[in-house]
């Protein structure tokens, strides 16, 4: 007896009876197909799961386009399997996963699923903790909604499958016994794999990163760092889904000088239209066994050295770029390099392309246009646009492809020259992630319009150093802050959304929530709709005719400038709070302006410092105040008749009454005013009526 007692003390043991709670009733079902519970009631005996090592959660694909069926929600119950080593819960409609306490786990697979009728993925899973899984070895997820994933505690990881979710970084720089790595996506923009020296197999093709070092490497057999995401080709292109960014991978580097470049087996760098030498440890074999590359990709022994133009030549890599040169008859051959003669007196530049996928992919050489002050290269796939040494540029228009519901443009970095030549600037429908215009104070014309992407778009843009700005477009840019008191000289301003009201915000879409206006007196446009303002103070634009303001949050908008009568536009709908706004003539304005709510009234003062007030003096209160049907009035110390009158904010009096309880139910929603008489006093409150 004494024995099983120490037994008892050193070692847990499961008392009879115990159940562990299984809410999803799909994933108890398939217990109870696997022989782990008998009776469907929300529960399974703790006993018959503790001791399970495998577990295969597969939902499969016996639906439409080869959708999953019968699929799990929640995995509420795994934290019980504590001996499990291998896990497939892949297919299901998990949003979250908790395996703390599944510290035995080698093996995980929880992919999503791609539907090819929507065109999307489909897989759920937004966060994963791996912290405590340090005996993982397999992590199979890809096909999900995961922004980021934290590897750094899982250093016996071999096997990484990531691929198709939203991660815009990845760090592998503690899992340097990974083997097989497989990141295809079309997220990432950094990817450092000098510490993961055995790895075998790499696929990381569709991603954002220029650059890829795979000189310690030593072991790579096969890589695929192709430009296109889902790896599903049709035709030239794969299939497009119009909610990511465009099939055209972004490599410009490639070093591939790792010794072993005879043992790599398959090799694909295609679809890279900015890559156009790869290094590699003997550019003869690479040139006559390697096959996937584009055609105007070469091999070298060292890119860093090799020569593409002789002395008195430009190089133009970008066949397409020299063959626009040709047409306008400043080169004869499609050699890859101009006389530089034939280009540096240029002063007028126009190589637009009609699609973007048939266009310039590098616009290297432009550097030797020393005299250019006019560039217009709309809808190429340009992923960089490098003018820093074209210092007598004025105008620069690069327009990336927009259609199927978004922009189809590479555009991530523009360089632009660090001189007072710029006045026009036009690069709307890219995915640029920052804009700096600091250097460039002639500025006059800024359209910036529609950049965004997977991961955000232009947060911000800094206008204090353009003083000349007359014009502004911000449409749909991903901005929240948006400072333009230093821009006097302003005329036109958009800063406004596609979308409805902000329930209806995403990532791509401006969020600004403060607009200070009151030193930009030469304002005659503001569109500033979809936005998150509660106020508007537009009384100092004197010149203003048009403002479009719909779909914010306002609760004040002050439009008393002077100039009403001039308006062209005017819309201040879908704004829930805004009960009253300040006009020149409420009487013309309530004639004129149609585009307002039904709860919204047009007044000479609305004063909205006194909007909120509820108690006008100590001795004078109503209440409730914001109300919805009645309010009542209360006067301390006073026995006398007290008269009410009842006032829209236009003037009209509604209603006279000696009850010290008004109903305004059948009004419509907004700000009233109430004259209330007492004695020898009169008294004026404002109240709001929801």
């Amino acid at each position: 007896m004494k024995k099983v007692l120490l037994l008892l003390l050193m070692f847990p043991v499961l008392c009879f009876g115990q159940y562990t709670s299984i809410p999803d009733s799909m994933f108890e079902q398939k217990l109870i197909n696997l022989g782990y519970d008998n009776v469907h009631d929300g529960q399974v005996l703790t006993v018959n799961i503790v001791n399970v090592d495998s577990l295969n959660l597969d939902a499969g694909s016996s639906g439409l386009f080869g959708a999953p069926t019968n699929q799990i929600s929640d995995l509420t119950g795994i934290e019980d399997f504590i001996n499990l080593v291998y896990l497939n819960c892949s297919r299901n409609s998990i949003t979250s996963l908790d395996l703390t306490q599944n510290t035995s786990l080698t093996y995980l697979d929880c992919s999503g699923w791609y539907s090819g009728f929507v065109q999307s993925v489909r897989g759920k899973i937004s966060n994963l903790n791996l912290s405590q899984n340090t005996a993982l070895t397999n992590l199979i997820c890809p096909l999900n909604k995961l922004t980021n994933i934290d590897l750094s505690q899982n250093t016996s990881l071999l096997e990484l499958n990531c691929a198709n979710n939203i991660l815009s970084s990845l760090d592998l720089s503690q899992n340097t016994n990974l083997t097989h790595l497989n990141c295809l996506g079309y997220q990432i923009q950094n990817l450092d794999l000098t510490h993961n020296i055995n790895l075998i197999d790499l696929n990381c093709g569709g991603n954002l990163f220029s650059n890829l070092d795979l000189t310690q490497n030593t072991s790579l057999t096969n890589l695929n760092c192709s430009g296109v995401p889902y790896g599903i080709r049709t035709g030239p292109i794969m299939n497009l889904n119009p909610f990511n960014p465009p099939p055209i991978g972004k490599l410009m580097t490639l070093d591939l000088r790792n010794g072993n470049n005879i043992n790599l087996i398959n090799f694909d760098a295609t679809y890279n239209g900015a890559l156009h030498c790869i290094s590699v440890d003997d550019s003869t074999f690479s040139t006559n066994n390697w096959n996937n590359i584009d055609y105007q990709t070469i091999f070298t022994n060292d890119c860093s050295i090799a020569q593409f133009a002789p002395i008195g030549y430009t190089a133009i890599p970008d066949s397409v770029f020299e063959d626009k040169l040709i047409s306008l008859g400043y080169d004869t051959i499609n050699d890859g390099q101009v006389l530089t003669t034939n280009i540096s007196n240029i002063d007028s530049l126009d190589i637009s392309s009609g699609y973007i996928f048939d266009g310039i992919y590098n616009l290297s050489g432009i550097e030797d246009f020393t005299n250019l002050t006019y560039l217009e290269c709309r809808r190429n796939p340009l992923i960089t646009i490098d003018v820093s040494q074209n210092s007598q540029l004025t105008h620069l228009i690069y327009q990336g492809q927009a259609g199927m519901g978004g922009s189809f443009s590479n555009l991530i970095n523009l360089v632009l020259p660090q001189s007072y030549s710029l006045v026009h600037l036009e690069c709307p429908f890219n995915i640029l992630e920052s804009l700096d215009i600091s250097q460039n104070s002639s500025l006059q014309y800024l359209d910036c319009s529609f950049n965004n992407s997977m991961f955000g778009g232009l947060d911000s843009v800094n206008l204090t150093q353009n003083p000349n700005l007359e014009f502004i477009n911000l449409m749909a840019t991903g901005i929240d802050k948006l400072d333009v008191s230093q821009n006097t000289l302003l005329k036109k301003l958009y800063c406004h959304n596609l979308t409805g009201p902000p329930s209806s915000f995403t990532i791509f879409q401006n969020s600004i929530e403060n607009l200070d206006l009151t030193q930009n007196y030469n304002l005659d446009t503001i569109l500033c709709g979809g936005n998150k303002l509660t106020n508007l103070d537009i009384s100092q634009n004197t010149s203003l005719i048009f403002l479009s303001c719909k779909d914010n949050l306002l609760r004040n908008l002050d439009l008393r400038n002077g100039n009403n009568i001039n308006f062209t536009g005017f819309d201040a709908t879908n704004n829930d709070s805004l009960y009253c706004i300040s006009v020149d003539d409420s009487a013309w304005s309530s004639n004129n302006w149609t585009n307002i709510d039904s709860h919204t009234n047009f007044s000479n003062d609305c004063n909205p410092s006194t909007v909120d007030i509820i108690e006008i003096e100590k001795n004078l209160s109503v209440y409730p105040n914001p109300t919805s049907e009645e309010i009542t009035i209360s006067i301390n110390n006073f026995n006398g008749n007290i008269q009410t009158e009842v006032y829209d904010l236009i003037g009209n009096s509604l209603q006279l009454t000696n009850k010290t309880t008004i109903s305004l139910r059948d009004y419509a929603r907004g700000i009233y005013v109430l004259n209330v008489a007492c004695g020898d006093k009169v008294e004026k409150v404002k109240v709001i009526k929801e």
